[in-house]
């Protein structure tokens, strides 16, 4: 089980915009490396910076790990180049080499700046299948994106327009299958507290089919209640009339994280507060942060 570190690494000189190359080392200093790729023939101008490193075990798994999972973007079978934003980048590595990861030198993503948006179109096409379309791959592809959002005054987020997709779902589906390129309200601004009630309840429907266990595991703390939080404002008016989702996350809490030592406290406060309002708001899921950091 052989020790390195996998890097991502720009020359803002010679490469195009969006190009990066991810690589691997067994040496755990990045410079290095750089110095070697410096001080390569092929590099005739600009220098290579690493922009951020993990130090990993199995790091030549790791590394093929992360070209494929970009083979689409590779620039060059025979190179080391991707054609990916940078955010991509680095909320894929966490993802997916997080059981091998040892220490983390990435930037935050919170640091390249603001709410990361997408296009109605751009979003549309990252969803690969809709007929298999569910609420945790919605989650791993905001995860992945870098998607974030606020929630000071009028929400903002570009996840709503996932969320939209995710309960048309079945209709996107069939007329894909009729006219491949199709188009759904790509021009359509989608924000949150939709009044649709019936795409409430057929997105509802779509996040009870989630294996929870799994959502937590795969969406770390605090993207985990963010995310639930975009759901609960998208879905307000069917929530507000069935309370369908709050006693689903109350229940996959109570499985999950039982053996918590402050769960009983946690909990008793967090269902006081819903008790109050009468239904689940995304402004109550702050009440369940603690069971997140114990």
């Amino acid at each position: 089980m052989t020790t390195g570190i996998i890097y991502v690494a720009r020359n803002e000189v010679s490469d195009p915009p969006n190009h990066y190359k991810i690589g691997k080392s067994t040496k755990a200093d990045p410079d290095i490396r750089m110095m070697e790729l410096n001080s390569a023939e092929v590099n005739y101008r600009g220098r290579y910076i690493c922009l951020g490193h993990v130090l990993v075990n199995n790091v030549d798994e790791c590394e093929l790990k992360m070209h494929r999972l970009f083979s689409r973007e590779r620039v060059n079978n025979r190179k080391e180049f991707f054609d990916v934003d940078l955010r991509s980048i680095i909320t894929s590595i966490r993802m997916n080499l997080a059981q091998d990861i040892i220490n983390d030198n990435l930037p935050n993503i919170e640091g390249l700046g603001g709410v990361y948006r997408l296009s109605n179109k751009e979003l549309f096409n990252l969803i690969n299948d809709f007929d298999s379309f569910n609420f945790l791959e919605l989650c791993k592809i905001s995860f992945q994106k870098g998607l974030n959002a606020r929630f000071h005054g009028i929400p903002d987020t570009c996840m709503f327009y996932l969320l939209f997709l995710l309960g048309n779902k079945t209709k996107i589906a069939k007329e894909i299958e009729f006219n491949p390129d199709f188009e759904f309200y790509f021009d359509q601004h989608i924000g949150g507290n939709y009044n649709d009630l019936n795409l409430g309840e057929k997105i509802q429907a779509e996040v009870l089919k989630t294996d929870m266990k799994e959502y937590f595991l795969q969406i770390p703390y605090d993207y985990n209640l963010l995310y639930l939080g975009v759901l609960l404002c998208f879905v307000e008016q069917a929530e507000k009339k069935n309370n369908v989702l709050e006693k689903f996350i109350i229940k996959n809490l109570s499985e999950i994280y039982l053996h918590n030592t402050n769960f009983s406290e946690v909990m008793k406060n967090f269902k006081e507060i819903i008790n109050y309002n009468q239904y689940l708001s995304w402004v109550h899921l702050e009440a369940l942060t603690p069971l997140f950091q114990s």
